[in-house]
């Protein structure tokens, strides 16, 4: 799964286009990429199709918002990658958050112990709630929300392990 917060200006103070990519395991979640930046519409647009062409993930999951509508859109009308649009509930960003927590809390989401992006991802996660950015909170919560979803319908099967050394990631 690969879940999308989009931004649209490059602005020092503007947000980050945030993009989370997600494998899934035997009763486990793994986070194999975060990538964020700021960038203008059409660039934002060629990072997704390329980061969609590296993973392949079964599901692109946008935020639907209005620069997110506009990406989805695009995607739609101009590739056979499956954009969904992931509707932003009227709760708040803490609460939309607190969602995900039991799948955090169960142990069941990891994270690479090494990655170029890690300590990045981490900080703004620890400052969610008085960070000045909450990009790869949106995405991540975005993903898991419908990770924990579709396990729960039977869509996300828990019987293939996704390869990877456990000891190696860790949350």
């Amino acid at each position: 799964v690969m879940a999308v917060d989009c931004a649209l200006k490059t602005g020092e103070r503007n947000d980050y286009t945030a993009v989370t990519t997600w494998g899934v395991g035997l009763n486990a979640i793994y986070l194999l990429d975060a990538w964020h930046a700021k960038l203008e519409y059409t660039d934002v647009v060629k990072h997704l199709i390329a980061l969609y062409a590296r993973f392949r993930p079964r599901e692109l999951l946008v935020e639907d918002c209005n620069t997110g509508h506009m990406v989805r859109q695009y995607l739609m009308e101009n590739s056979m990658i499956p954009a969904i649009a992931r509707k932003i509930d009227r709760m708040s960003k803490e609460n939309r958050a607190d969602v995900v927590l039991p799948l955090i809390e169960s142990g069941r989401v990891f994270l690479p112990e090494n990655a170029p992006w890690l300590g990045e991802y981490l900080h703004e996660l620890e400052a969610f709630g008085h960070g000045r950015h909450d990009d790869y909170v949106d995405s991540t919560v975005i993903a898991l929300r419908r990770i924990g979803e579709s396990s729960a319908s039977g869509m996300f099967t828990w019987s293939r392990p996704y390869h990877v050394a456990r000891t190696r990631w860790s949350f």
